[in-house]
């Protein structure tokens, strides 16, 4: 914005009208913005791009199902339409690949949405005071039955390895947690489980991943079947833990102040400060995810979904 407040962009496309779609809607619109909805046909079809009216959309936003990602956001990037999309950036690393050759080849800004990096914990974690990392690890655990109530849990896309669902692509926040704080990080070992969910997908994950160097070892739990949730770094003066349920942070076990003491107030804000950031195009990794590193996390997650 410039200092009378007018906006760089003025009308910004939606692709997706789900519960993701509708929050940026909300939020896009409530700072002053235009948005225009876009979504399939209603026979399923997808969107005739030929037909797309781009004159007037000066940025977009994807929040349609992973699979879908590439074609849609390439559409706006191959006419220099900047692009927040939401994670992961692609179905496959495959396909992540083009669509940051795309990018580059049209010079247009693309950013993903992994929101949590502007958690205040997030923050903290890498803040030198603590001392030099030696550990990590993390654990989230969450029952996929509860997320959309009004609909079938096992037809939704999260369960569905076709739309790009499945819990390593779904849950890939964690990567992207942690590869922004310890860099590239080489997938070591894989174990994973079906549970009682009815689903013909692995539920349940334990992986084992170590950075560069070798200086930091970081065990994940991920799965769909639970409701834990924790963020635990061990420094060489001592040991820093975020559970976002609760919106605690503590450093040997004694509390450590977040502006934000609920988990909803924190997530909601997380959203606007995803978009201003995309829009302003203001702060520097390791706040809004730029395709480097939404592509690296996008590895790491293809990595675990194809192990064997």
């Amino acid at each position: 914005m410039d200092e009378q407040g007018a906006k760089d962009y003025y009308m910004i496309a939606i692709w997706g009208t789900g519960s993701a779609g509708s929050r940026y809607k909300n939020i896009v619109e409530s700072l002053g913005y235009t948005t225009k909805m876009l979504k399939r046909k209603p026979n399923g079809d997808s969107f005739d791009f030929d037909t797309l009216d781009l004159s007037d959309i000066e940025a977009a936003i994807i929040c349609t199902p992973t699979s879908l990602h590439k074609e849609q956001a390439m559409h706006f990037l191959n006419n220099s339409i900047p692009v927040l999309c939401e994670k992961p950036i692609a179905h496959t690393y495959k396909d992540g690949r083009e669509l940051i050759a795309c990018a580059s080849a049209n010079d247009t800004k693309f950013k993903v949405a992994y929101n949590q990096r502007f958690y205040g914990a997030y923050k903290k974690f890498r803040d030198p005071q603590w001392g030099k990392p030696i550990y990590a690890e993390s654990n989230w655990s969450e029952l996929v039955s509860g997320w959309h109530p009004r609909e079938d849990y096992r037809e939704s896309y999260a369960c569905r390895p076709d739309l790009g669902g499945g819990v390593p692509l779904t849950l890939s926040h964690d990567f992207d947690w942690w590869t922004g704080l310890f860099g590239d990080l080489t997938v070591l070992s894989v174990h994973h489980s079906t549970g009682d969910l009815d689903l013909d997908i692995p539920t349940s994950y334990d992986i084992v991943l170590d950075n560069v160097d070798s200086s930091v070892q970081v065990n994940m739990h991920l799965d769909y079947e639970g409701s834990e949730r924790y963020y635990l770094v061990e420094y060489e003066n001592g040991i820093l833990k975020y559970n976002p349920l609760l919106a605690t942070l503590t450093w040997n076990d004694e509390e450590v102040f977040l502006e934000h003491n609920t988990y909803s107030t924190e997530r909601k804000q997380s959203f606007v400060n995803t978009f201003v950031n995309f829009i302003d195009d203001i702060g520097t990794p390791p706040y809004l995810t730029d395709w480097e590193l939404g592509l690296t996390a996008l590895e790491v997650a293809d990595t675990v979904e194809n192990w064997k």
